[in-house]
């Protein structure tokens, strides 16, 4: 029995002895032939489409721009196709689906996290909008293009004005400047 640096001891099967199997060549490997250890050059093997008849554990299916490899019930790997525009990726029966976002799916988003931005015309009621005082009133020097204007002193100094009047007047006029920025009237 040879005892060689880099040789295989295997026993043999018919006599029972064991022998040594010589030393494979760099990025050769290990097999079996017949039951005896044999080094060989492993085969290159060919490129081949990942969801192919190759693949034993795969749907046979051509990929393309976008799909997603999901692993199905079967259980074998196969592909889904990208969603529409707007379509979100959802769960159904334990499998990913594409489908539409349903409103009902969507969080409440506490106003706390809103610091900034914009929403379409007609997206929050006036009933909803609550704002510091001073954010809606308007002063006079606010005011341009409308010709002369009477100032509140002059206002009050009318027959049959008091201050009460003229402070219920700003009032009423600043809820219709909110009204009218809201509806998308003014900016």
């Amino acid at each position: 029995m040879a005892d060689e640096l880099g040789h295989t001891m295997y026993k043999q099967q018919t006599s029972l002895r064991w022998v040594s199997a010589a030393q494979g060549n760099n990025g050769q490997v290990l097999t079996l032939d017949s039951g005896i250890p044999k080094w060989v050059t492993p085969s290159a093997g060919s490129t081949h489409e990942m969801l192919s008849a190759t693949h034993t554990d795969s749907v046979v299916r051509t990929l393309t721009a976008g799909d997603i490899i999901i692993a199905t019930a079967t259980p074998k790997w196969d592909r889904l196709t990208i969603g529409n525009a707007a379509e979100v990726l959802q769960v159904s029966g334990g499998l990913p689906v594409w489908g539409g976002l349903i409103a009902g799916q969507i969080p409440a988003l506490a106003t706390s996290k809103i610091t900034s931005g914009t929403f379409d015309d007609a997206r929050i009621s006036q009933s909803s909008v609550t704002q510091h005082q001073a954010a809606l009133s308007i002063a006079s020097t606010q005011v341009t293009g409308l010709g002369d204007l009477a100032t509140a002193s002059q206002v009050t100094h009318q027959n049959n004005s008091s201050a009460s009047d003229v402070a219920q007047l700003v009032g009423d006029f600043n809820a219709l400047l909110l009204a009218m920025s809201i509806a998308g009237v003014m900016a």
